[in-house]
């Protein structure tokens, strides 16, 4: 079936499914990997489209134009009436006319899970499911109900430094910047904002210390609007504590976005593709706010 983007999401609804709202790297590969069985040629419309100038998924997610996500020089509002989505044979995004009828639509229908089921919970908060509304409350040790439970330390497996705590797991996959921030945010936590040479040189000591691979991401990206690196709590590297490595960041091939710190070379950094798998996930829990990170927090993806 290939039809415009509203009659393809008809489709999709008619299946009690949606079109594909798109929150990973290895979400969006999996949905490339369908589509080049059927052709390699094959585009397929997703759950995004364009209010005024702004994209949002159709869970309500603003999607940034600085995303590498898009294809170079995407979205561009041809003609000015590019207003949906469609996920190319690159495994990038496009804006289009929301009338043609070559993109088959990109089904996606979510699992029943409990939202306790991630464990949202922190600080030994126990968690109790709404089922009605599918969402949560927080039921904590000092009688406190809410979204999150006060925690007076780190959590399990995080170790303090200053007014943060930090985490490296040995075990896990190297993996790509946003899955990486991906797997801190699972934890409450994002990945590591460093405002100082003491605090680079703890996360360094802690990523060489934890594990055999001494690169690790840290919450530090190229923002497509002024082409410069900035941190995720939204301060810009420039005029900021900063320790690029020498000729660094230098953005080989006009693709590198995301920065990584490399631990055997004195923690300096570098910028990287965002979605190379080359790096561990260092994490950073603020002690202070001791909130669940929000998930969708801008970022380059």
């Amino acid at each position: 079936m290939h039809d415009s983007w509203n009659n393809s999401r008809k489709f999709c609804q008619s299946l009690g499914a949606d079109l594909a709202v798109i929150k990973s790297f290895d979400e969006n590969k999996f949905l490339l990997d369908k589509l080049l069985k059927k052709s390699n040629r094959a585009t397929g419309w997703i759950g995004l489209r364009r209010t005024n100038d702004t994209f949002y998924w159709l869970d309500d997610r603003v999607q940034g134009h600085d995303s590498p996500g898009w294809d170079p020089k995407e979205p561009n509002n041809l003609g000015g009436n590019e207003k949906c989505g469609e996920l190319r044979q690159r495994a990038q995004w496009n804006d289009l006319n929301c009338d043609k009828t070559t993109p088959a639509p990109l089904c996606q229908k979510p699992f029943c899970v409990s939202p306790c089921s991630n464990l949202p919970c922190k600080g030994n908060g126990k968690c109790v499911t709404l089922y009605e509304t599918n969402d949560y409350v927080c039921v904590c040790n000092k009688g406190f109900t809410g979204k999150h439970c006060e925690m007076e330390t780190c959590p399990a497996g995080f170790v303090v430094h200053g007014e943060s705590c930090y985490y490296v797991v040995s075990t896990s996959p190297l993996s790509a910047w946003i899955d990486s921030r991906r797997f801190c945010q699972n934890l409450g936590a994002d990945l590591a904002v460093i405002k100082s040479e003491d605090e680079n040189q703890f996360v360094t000591d802690l990523l060489r210390n934890t594990s055999g691979n001494h690169i690790g991401w840290i919450g530090l990206y190229r923002n497509k609007a002024d082409d410069k690196f900035h941190w995720l709590d939204d301060r810009p590297a420039e005029g900021n504590y900063q320790k690029w490595d020498n000729g660094e960041p230098n953005n080989f091939q006009g693709t590198e976005n995301c920065a990584f710190l490399i631990g055997d070379n004195a923690g300096k950094w570098n910028d990287g593709h965002c979605l190379n798998t080359k790096g561990l996930a260092i994490c950073q829990w603020p002690i202070q706010t001791g909130k669940i990170a929000n998930a969708y927090t801008p970022g380059p993806f």
